[in-house]
């Protein structure tokens, strides 16, 4: 979650639609709070700048096996 500017964040929402046979609910709710680590943060924020290099590379791993007929050597 991007929690930029606050350091308390309030996350409330439907998890899994259904209905229910006894009652005739739709849907069950559950909420969050969320507070940031400012320590924890900074420490991710180099693993956060990983991720698009780490996602490129995956989708060409990706798009490399289904061109290969056999398996490729680990």
């Amino acid at each position: 979650m991007e929690m930029k500017k606050s350091n308390i964040d309030f996350v409330v929402g439907p998890i899994e639609n259904y209905e229910d046979q006894l009652f005739g609910y739709k849907a069950a709710h559950e909420s969050f709070v969320l507070v940031k680590d400012p320590v924890w943060s900074a420490q991710l924020e180099k693993f956060n700048a990983m991720l698009p290099g780490l996602q490129a590379a995956f989708r060409l791993l990706l798009n490399t096996r289904r061109r290969c007929p056999e398996p490729m050597p680990t």
